[in-house]
């Protein structure tokens, strides 16, 4: 996965019967009711979370709901998958 690639988060799987207060999944996608394919925009090789965990190799993504990050742990799990590739290897880079 690069900068400028498409890509695409797994649908939820969540199958809990809905309640008057919550909807049946709280995560980030379904909360903002998005599309779930985004655009990346940035890489990270390693990232430090608020407790101090590293993380390694991490990408900034704009998706229709807000930035969020993915890990390569995402893309090993299968809950993330690249729609469409960027082709020039300069994508993402100013070029005046």
């Amino acid at each position: 996965m690069k900068v400028g690639d498409l890509i695409k988060v797994k649908e939820c799987s969540i199958e809990e019967e809905h309640h008057w207060d919550r909807d049946p999944c709280d995560c980030f996608f379904c909360n903002y009711e998005s599309s779930r394919v985004g655009v990346v925009m940035e890489y990270h090789a390693h990232e430090i979370d608020d407790d101090g965990d590293i993380f390694n190799e991490c990408w900034d993504v704009l998706f229709d709901c807000g930035i969020w990050q993915v890990y390569l742990s995402d893309i090993a799990s299968g809950e993330i998958s690249v729609v469409s590739e960027v082709k020039n290897k300069n994508a993402g880079v100013a070029q005046w």
